[in-house]
């Protein structure tokens, strides 16, 4: 480009972040923390709407999950577990889910953490609520559980993203 071409100017979205000056490319640390206490304070929000007697979900994708594992391994994995199987469960999702957000999906979202985690939940929503709840005969978004969960299950799914977008941030490098 010689001197007299004027110069490009680039906006401030782009869909690549690269690293800042220092910044590993990922915290898998990090990302577990986020995952867990993520977990950990949406399932106190699930627990919350049940107190209030709403019925936001079914633990469908545990359900799901097992059963294709059992058709596929040939095994017979409990389709049901108690309360504490269920938390380990859940907060294992969160923090597998949380360790694909930051090793993934962080680097190539626009906009504040937050907003990443917000838009990557509501994307694993969309797959629940259309194939899964389906599947488990739900109905699409939920609406088979009850005429509000589609805005409960989507209201939950977005506070994980939110918690985890908002928790997770790369760690700067050690000088």
């Amino acid at each position: 480009m010689d001197s007299s071409s004027p110069e490009i100017k680039s906006t401030n979205w782009k869909l690549w972040h690269p690293p800042v000056e220092g910044e590993r490319w990922w915290s898998p640390e990090r990302a577990v923390i986020a995952g867990i206490l993520g977990a950990l304070i949406n399932s106190l929000a699930i627990w919350l709407t049940k107190q209030a007697g709403i019925a936001a979900g079914t633990g469908g994708f545990a359900k799901w999950l097992f059963a294709h594992l059992n058709l596929l391994l040939g095994t017979s994995l409990p389709e049901k577990m108690g309360p504490i199987g269920q938390e380990v469960f859940h907060t294992s999702v969160g923090v597998v889910s949380a360790l694909i957000f930051a090793g993934v999906f962080y680097r190539i979202m626009p906009g504040p953490g937050w907003l990443r985690g917000l838009i990557y939940c509501q994307g694993m929503w969309a797959v629940q609520a259309l194939f899964v709840l389906p599947w488990l005969g739900n109905g699409y978004f939920g609406t088979g559980i009850s005429a509000s969960a589609p805005f409960w299950s989507w209201s939950l799914n977005a506070l994980f993203g939110v918690l985890i977008g908002w928790l997770y941030r790369p760690r700067r490098k050690r000088p």
